[in-house]
């Protein structure tokens, strides 16, 4: 439940509008953006671990999702069915990036905590 409530303070409560409209953006202002939100995502997990390969993990796993566009890769493939037909399709993006990242922190906070 503690790892749930940081991901949802992180990533919803503590990055900015500005953080969150430019850190897919492909200028060095996107990099900035994106690495300080890594960084402000990732400095709450500190009351849980202490561990520094688990901190840099749950950075650099929130790093990828948020800087890439990795999330395309599935939504577009052969793979997604009549996903991508579904009306909620942008709801299911949303919720296909949540579970990815408290999936990401869950087994890194279980095994290298």
């Amino acid at each position: 439940m503690e790892q749930l409530l940081l991901h949802l303070w992180g990533d919803y409560i503590i990055q900015s509008d500005w953080m969150a409209n430019n850190k897919k953006k492909l200028t060095v202002t996107g990099e900035l953006a994106c690495q300080l939100h890594c960084i402000t995502y990732t400095l709450p997990f500190l009351l849980l671990t202490t561990n520094i390969l688990a901190i840099v993990l749950i950075y650099l796993t929130h790093y990828i999702m948020d800087r890439t566009k990795v999330l395309n890769l599935f939504m577009n493939s052969k793979w997604k069915g009549n996903f991508g037909k579904a009306p909620f399709a942008p709801w299911s993006i949303f919720l296909i990036d949540n579970i990815y990242h408290i999936t990401c922190n869950f087994l890194i906070l279980k095994y290298i905590r």
